[in-house]
């Protein structure tokens, strides 16, 4: 069956107007509500002290691990490797992964439920 006999004239107009508020939605909050917590500043150093060759290290020379969460450390210090700065590349990733978390839950839910209407929202 044919993906166009599967979605009704209702589930087009929701899909459309849920992927029309999300491209416009997910960047001004980034812009609006530009904040970090102090904490993740900690993990920025990390990121940057990785980028520079240095290791996850906080101080260089000094071998402590004091962060928890290795697999973030690790892409905003391989993107800040490429040049982008640490809160760029942590709003970069967070939107990235805030996008694909939605695209998981759109195709768990159509999976579960087989209706597009109710997997866009």
């Amino acid at each position: 069956m044919k993906l166009e006999s599967r979605i009704s004239g209702v589930d087009w107009v929701l899909l459309v107007a849920v992927l029309i508020a999300t491209i416009v939605i997910v960047p001004m909050h980034a812009k609006l509500v530009h904040f970090f917590c102090d904490d993740a500043y900690i993990s920025f150093r990390y990121s940057q002290n990785f980028a520079e060759g240095n290791g996850l290290v906080y101080n260089v020379g000094e071998r402590v691990e004091g962060y928890t969460n290795f697999l973030w450390v690790f892409l905003v210090g391989v993107l800040m490797k490429f040049g982008m700065g640490a809160e760029t590349a942590a709003l970069a990733l967070g939107i990235f992964f805030l996008i694909a978390t939605l695209k998981l839950a759109a195709v768990l839910t159509y999976r579960f439920t087989g209706s597009v209407g109710w997997s866009v929202l």
